[in-house]
């Protein structure tokens, strides 16, 4: 529980945190380094809420201010030379309803005990346009899981629209290496559809992926 108080207000945040963390890494290890990024993350989410809070205590006549932050990580590669996990986060500081947030991670340790967390670019041939197959197969995807009739009303071309769009990857937020020889991809929220249809996930096999190298 963290308390803070604002011009004599009162804000509690309840919070549970089941992120992933290597137990007992040396320090600087590449575990200890890893330890840091994932839980940096997770630290910035209650730090923007802790933020949010002083704002709205500054312009409110209610006196108190009770919010929740609850973090788990899902592992689906956890080997010597790598690590993929998803975060989810739901965080609640106002409103009627709290926020989800998912967020894949993917890290390879290097030879020489240096780690390297992985972008999209990095396991796919940048010297072709992995990016236009890649959005292509993902809209396809996303209309058979969640239906034509999910994307924004104004999205009725939304292929023509994203791949017209010079920062097409913008809309992948992030990916995850799973186990099942497939990569999992987590869209912007409200980029495609809603929140009511939650965060657009879809999984495609590896060989279904044009100019995917790997990590």
């Amino acid at each position: 529980m963290n308390d803070c108080s604002v011009k004599g207000y009162s804000v509690n945040l309840d919070v549970c945190c089941n992120i992933f963390q290597f137990e007992n890494p040396q320090e600087n290890s590449p575990q200890d380094k890893i330890n840091k990024i994932i839980f940096a993350e997770y630290t910035d989410y209650e730090n923007f809420i802790l933020t949010r809070f002083r704002e709205f205590t500054a312009s409110s006549d209610s006196p108190n201010y009770t919010g929740e932050l609850r973090a788990t990580s899902e592992v689906f590669i956890n080997k010597p030379n790598f690590l993929s996990i998803k975060n989810r986060y739901y965080y609640y500081n106002h409103g009627a309803h709290g926020n989800i947030k998912e967020s894949g991670m993917n890290f390879k340790i290097l030879p020489n005990g240096e780690i390297k967390q992985l972008k999209i670019s990095d396991v796919f041939d940048t010297s072709k346009d992995y990016l236009t197959p890649l959005i292509k197969l993902s809209i396809k995807k996303l209309k058979a899981k969640y239906g034509k009739d999910a994307f924004w009303d104004e999205m009725q071309n939304i292929e023509a629209e994203v791949l017209e769009d010079p920062e097409k990857e913008k809309y992948i937020n992030s990916f995850i290496i799973s186990n099942r020889n497939s990569l999992i991809f987590i869209f912007e929220t409200l980029s495609f559809m809603p929140n009511s249809y939650g965060i657009p996930t879809i999984e495609i096999p590896i060989n279904e992926l044009y100019f995917y190298k790997g990590p």
